[in-house]
C-alpha cells in the first residue's frame, strides 16, 4: 500500500475474526465512544488485521475489550482468540409481548 492510497476496509462484524484498529485523540474520548455513540461520537477506524504487534517506546493508555490501563514500554502482540455471544436486554415492547403469551 502506498502512502497516498486509502486502505479498503470491510464492514466490521463480530464473527469475522478481524481486529478493528481505531484511534482516538484523548483518553476521555474512548469512554464517550462507548457511552455516547448514540449522540454522534465515534472513533476513527485506522486499519483491520488478523493479528497485530505494537512496539511501545513509552507508556501509553490502552484498552482491549475491557477496562483501560497504562501499558509500560513493551512489545504488545494482539490476535483473535475466540468469540462469545453477548446477551442484551430485550426492549420493553418485546418484554410485553413475551409476558402476554
Amino acid at each position: 500500500m502506498s502512502c497516498c492510497t486509502k486502505p479498503s476496509l470491510i464492514p466490521p462484524q463480530y464473527d469475522d475474526k478481524v481486529l478493528e484498529i481505531a484511534g482516538v485523540t484523548k483518553i476521555m474520548a474512548e469512554g464517550c465512544i462507548m457511552a455516547c455513540n448514540k449522540i454522534g461520537f465515534s472513533a476513527r477506524q485506522i486499519a483491520q488485521a488478523e493479528e497485530l504487534t505494537i512496539r511501545l517506546r513509552e507508556s501509553m493508555h490502552m484498552q482491549v475489550d475491557g477496562e483501560p490501563w497504562v501499558q509500560p514500554d513493551s512489545l504488545v502482540h494482539i490476535r483473535h482468540h475466540s468469540s462469545c455471544t453477548c446477551l442484551v436486554p430485550l426492549s420493553k415492547k418485546a418484554t410485553r409481548r413475551l409476558n402476554a403469551k
